[in-house]
Parts: C-alpha cells; structure tokens; sequence
C-alpha cells in the first residue's frame, strides 16, 4: 500500500525582524553601519520601541525610491510618516555607510548619512524612555554590520 503524504503549507516569505530589549532614553542616538545589495525593492527599518505593541519611532530605508528615508511614529492610531528626504538617497554602492537618528530632549530628530544631515524636524509623541531597539527587513538584501544605541542619562 502506497504511502501518503501529508499535506505541507506552502511557504511564505515576510519581514525578518530583530527586536532586543534595552532601555533607551528619551533622547538618544542610534548610529547603524549599514549596506545594501539590492538597487531596488524591499525595506529596511530600524529604531525604538516602547511596550507590547513596539510604538516609537523607525526610519525606513527604501531603496530605488524618491523618497529613500523616512522617518515614521508608530502609535495607537497606527503609521505615520513625519518626515522624508526630498531627494533620493542610494546607499548601493558596496560600502558601508553610516546612517545616524537621534532625537533630543526637545524631541528635535535629525538624521544623518555618513555624518551629512538629510532630515530633522520635531515630534513631541512620546514622552516617556523607550525600552526596545528593533530592526525589520522587509525583502531587501541589506548588510548590517554595528548598531549603537546610546541616551542622555
């Protein structure tokens, strides 16, 4: 009797996601050396979270778009986008670049690429210290080789 093989679930690909735990406070500064392989497609976001539901801020790398980097609060109402680079930014070029977020007591954020100022603008959301650092790929081919976090304490 010929033997039958169970049915399997196709399988699926989604976001790959490093989340840590570490208190980071209210102001802090996260520096990521990073790289990509892809020219186009996919995502890479990194930042901070607060809580359960991983509420703070990340910025996205979005490689082949107008709009490469954006900066986005996550909250109870859901994802919004506070504030993106006017011009592309493209980091394929087979070297590690240094991309820097930090944000101050004022909740002023800017964020840099090798030490060039892109974006900076101001969001008062949150208030209190965040407690997780989380990074999600989400279908791009990305190199990261060194994340530092460090707070105003």
């Amino acid at each position: 009797m010929a033997r039958k093989e169970p049915k399997r679930a196709p399988l699926t690909s989604g976001p790959s996601r490093l989340a840590f735990k570490k208190r980071v406070p209210n102001a802090f500064a996260i520096a990521v050396s990073q790289g990509s392989a892809s020219g186009a497609g996919g995502r890479l976001e990194v930042g901070v979270s607060q809580g359960r539901q991983a509420h703070g801020y990340r910025l996205a790398y979005n490689p082949g778009a107008q709009r490469s980097l954006e900066l986005l609060r996550i909250g109870n109402r859901g994802t919004a986008v506070i504030e993106s680079t006017a011009k592309r930014i493209k980091l394929e070029d087979g070297k590690l670049h240094k991309v820097q977020l930090t944000r101050d007591v004022a909740g002023e954020i800017a964020v840099r690429v090798d030490g060039k100022e892109v974006m900076r603008t101001v969001d008062r959301a949150f208030r209190g210290d965040f407690d997780g650092v989380v990074i999600i790929n989400k279908g791009g081919d990305y190199t990261v080789r060194s994340v530092t976090v460090d707070g105003d304490e």
